[in-house]
């Protein structure tokens, strides 16, 4: 099953996610991403260059449940320093519609700490360093 722009609740994000947005699932659903999307203007307004890096090297994590809407809930990793960001991993057997988001306590080099809009989701994220 393939995900479209559309279904992206577009209030979660920055303007000017589409073009990356549009890049990350291709490589998620395993398409080739186009080159002139690769090329342009980010959401900063900065011009990038070049090829997106392959996320089948990012570490994934799957929270098999979230808990309470909104509630925080803490993924424990081993990366050895503390993530920037995460990458939420649409799957087919995620049932419910969202994107986790920071929770406000501080991330550490063992745990981050999220929440998610949806109670008892069953998700997949990527984290980065």
């Amino acid at each position: 099953m393939a995900i479209t722009i559309g279904e992206i609740n577009p209030v979660l994000f920055e303007p000017g996610f589409e073009q990356d947005l549009a890049i990350i699932l291709a490589i998620i659903q395993g398409e080739e991403a186009r080159a002139e999307a690769a090329q342009g203007p980010s959401a900063a307004g900065a011009q990038v260059t070049g090829a997106f890096a392959d996320l089948s090297a990012v570490p994934k994590f799957n929270v098999t449940d979230t808990g309470l809407a909104d509630t925080e809930f803490a993924v424990v990793h081993n990366l050895g320093a503390i993530p920037t960001f995460v990458i939420p991993l649409p799957h087919e057997g995620q049932t419910v519609a969202g994107a986790p988001y920071a929770s406000g306590t501080a991330w550490t080099s063992t745990t981050v700490y999220l929440k998610f809009p949806s109670a008892n989701a069953n998700i997949w994220i990527g984290l980065a360093v």
